[in-house]
């Protein structure tokens, strides 16, 4: 009776603020429970808050996911855009002092400037092309992807939508630094095109991916249909998954975005470097190459991945 008074039930006990039964939590949920007790909200919140208003955070942190998207992919925009640590000229000016927008030249350049950037608005018209969300300049869906005004009330960008703006925000970022280290200018045409070349290997590689998972559960004759779903929510809003056999095919918005950006000649065909081979081996493969894209096993897709040998005479 002494023992029941002292020791309650063990249903009743826990851990910090853990809910889960103290025999039943994790190793995860005592780290995030210590966590909590020391953690502090990042400074980058309240400044952007300060300037668009309240945003939704969940919609913010939900795009940084690994998906048709590589921590590659996304980590540039995370650390520049969200966390405002873009070297701009309103921290580092040029040698004379000029605090200027490196692109337009009308404002001083900030991060939030760029949302709004008039240097810019051809880059922003091309997202509107895929997400139909309006005009260009809207600083909020522009910059973190949540909509302008009620910070995120509108409807949220389509996860693969989201993963698209992470591409071309990343060739951007590079494009605008290259202002300043390089001296060339801003070309929009540049950052679309290694955006769509990159958009389109990550599509392979998911496709690859789909292809994998179907092979696998046939060969333990396991049903792959059950896994169809959580691949068609990455890249929901570009791409379909049929149901059935798990095929894919591109949505007209994402087929009009692709086939609106126009490829260079001189990207139509990426010769990978063969290894060294013998003297014999090197005529009789002398008119040989391997393309970097394979042909895709959708008819879908198969357009952007077949190489066009060009004539090298």
């Amino acid at each position: 009776m002494k023992t029941k008074s002292r020791f309650r039930p063990e249903a009743r006990w826990r851990l910090a603020d853990i809910t889960t039964p103290l025999d039943y939590v994790s190793v995860k949920e005592m780290t995030r429970a210590f966590a909590r007790r020391v953690a502090v909200e990042p400074n980058c919140k309240k400044r952007w808050e300060g300037i668009l208003g309240k945003i939704d955070w969940k919609r913010v942190a939900a795009r940084y996911k690994q998906g048709l998207l590589a921590p590659t992919d996304y980590g540039t925009h995370y650390k520049c855009v969200a966390h405002r640590g873009f070297c701009t000229r309103s921290h580092k000016p040029t040698e004379s002092g000029n605090k200027m927008c490196r692109l337009c030249g009308c404002a001083e350049e900030t991060v939030e400037h760029f949302g709004e950037c008039i240097g810019l608005a051809a880059t922003y018209k091309s997202m509107r092309l895929l997400d139909r969300k309006g005009d260009w300049k809207q600083p909020a869906l522009n910059l973190l992807g949540v909509g302008g005004g009620g910070g995120g009330e509108v409807e949220a960008l389509e996860r693969g939508v989201s993963d698209v703006h992470m591409f071309i925000w990343k060739e951007m970022i590079g494009e605008i630094t290259r202002v300043d280290t390089t001296g060339k200018r801003y070309i929009t045409a540049n950052v679309l095109r290694r955006a769509k070349a990159r958009c389109l290997t990550r599509m392979q590689a998911f496709e690859q991916g789909v292809e994998n998972y179907t092979l696998q559960k046939i060969s333990k004759g396991e049903n792959p249909q059950r896994g169809y779903e959580t691949y068609q929510k990455q890249v929901k809003g570009i791409m379909s998954l049929d149901e059935e056999d798990g095929s894919i095919s591109v949505d007209k918005h994402m087929q009009r975005w692709l086939d609106s950006i126009e490829d260079s000649k001189d990207q139509e065909v990426r010769i990978v470097a063969a290894p060294e081979q013998s003297h014999a081996n090197k005529k009789a493969r002398s008119d040989e190459y391997t393309p970097m894209f394979q042909p895709s096993r959708w008819p879908a897709l198969s357009a952007y991945f077949v190489p066009q040998k060009t004539n090298t005479n």
